[in-house]
């Protein structure tokens, strides 16, 4: 059996150890946008199901589980261990809604579009659709920005570059063959 004094702090280094990866993960989440995916899910479920293990396991092999005091603390616990992680994937899905591309978003929402344009490169091919075809979808193209539109380019403002200081503006630019076919796109920031 664990000694009383041991278990708690096992207890209270499991919870520091937790706190801080639950602070990391959310920091890592915030600055590069992550979504759902299994890594992401894994990164988020792992401390927790860890921390869970080791409340199992002062429970089963400590003096805390003998004791009405040390039997509530495991339990509280083991409730609040889960709410970072529900705080962990409700960011990643905030993030995942924030970078999912649809036309409603291009239109309402034009500083944003450098956050859910990658995704719509993605959902989209650009190379080989007319000049015609690309308005339809996203709309006339930005005059009053970086990139003056004429027969050969057209460019689409899409908001302030993405990091802490944000001094210049990010443009999706698509240039087009004589035949009006888009030939290359680029997204860049000036």
């Amino acid at each position: 059996m664990i000694k009383k004094d041991w278990a708690l702090g096992i207890l209270a280094i499991s919870g520091f150890v937790y706190i801080s990866v639950f602070l990391g993960l959310a920091l890592f989440i915030t600055f590069f946008y992550s979504t759902y995916s299994l890594l992401s899910l894994s990164a988020v479920l792992l401390p927790l199901i860890l921390l869970l293990v080791v409340l199992f396991v002062l429970w089963k092999r400590s003096y805390l589980s003998n004791e009405r005091k040390g039997n509530f603390l495991l339990l509280v616990t083991a409730i609040l261990c889960f709410i970072p992680a529900l705080i962990l994937v409700g960011m990643l899905g905030k993030n995942e809604e924030k970078l999912n591309f649809t036309i409603e978003k291009w239109v309402n929402q034009p500083d944003d579009r450098v956050y859910f344009v990658y995704d719509f490169l993605d959902e989209y091919e650009m190379v080989g659709k007319s000049k015609e075809d690309i308005q339809k979808l996203l709309g006339a193209p930005d005059e009053d920005y970086f990139y003056t539109t004429t027969e050969s380019v057209i460019s689409y403002f899409l908001g302030p570059e993405v990091g802490w200081i944000s001094m210049d503006g990010t443009y999706l630019v698509i240039w087009f063959d004589d035949e009006n076919k888009a030939v290359d796109y680029q997204v860049e920031t000036h």
